[in-house]
């Protein structure tokens, strides 16, 4: 019995060496996560987030100390995709998997407007990883319109801007007759 015991605490010496027992089994809330702010963004209005899943090319799903919240992003509107009773429109698909290659397991910021939830209850927010304003870059892709949703209208100039270079250069939903 002795020795079983002996070559246990051995393996169990021998599998831990090296490794601090609190990073193997903690993991840090998002809040603890130490980011950096992008500029221009106050502190007051901003929330770190992790996404858990991207349901479309502006939707995600966000865990936020330790809850999971539906996120809408704020003066974008993407394609749809295909449901029950509609196909998906063009360049849903294309929106969705890109929004999924630019947060999906990322920790992110999201930035509050004036509202905090659509009539859906879905959080209303402006979504950063890093310094890049994802609902500007899906729209800078010709993946997403500007949309003008008052009052979360703090964004709206660059997301307008970022519509009329897509809409130029002819990209995504830009490029369809």
């Amino acid at each position: 019995m002795r020795s079983l015991r002996l070559i246990a605490v051995s393996l169990l010496l021998i599998l831990t060496a090296g490794c601090d027992p609190l990073t193997v089994t903690r993991t840090p809330e998002p809040s603890a996560t130490p980011l950096r702010l992008p500029s221009g963004v106050d502190a007051e209005d901003a929330t770190y987030a992790t996404v858990v899943r991207v349901v479309d090319g502006d939707t995600i799903i966000a865990e936020i100390d330790g809850e999971e919240y539906r996120v809408r992003y704020i003066g974008i509107n993407s394609p749809e995709l295909a449901n029950n009773s509609r196909s998906a429109e063009d360049y849903a698909e294309e929106a969705a998997e890109y929004n999924a290659e630019l947060v999906e397991d990322q920790t992110i910021v999201l930035e509050r407007d004036t509202s905090d939830t659509d009539q859906y209850g879905r959080l209303l927010r402006y979504v950063w990883l890093g310094d890049t304003l994802v609902n500007e870059e899906l729209v800078r892709q010709g993946l997403a319109d500007a949309r003008y949703y008052n009052p979360d209208t703090a964004r709206q100039d660059t997301l307008n801007a970022a519509e009329d270079a897509a809409r130029e250069q002819k990209l995504g939903i830009w490029s369809l007759p």
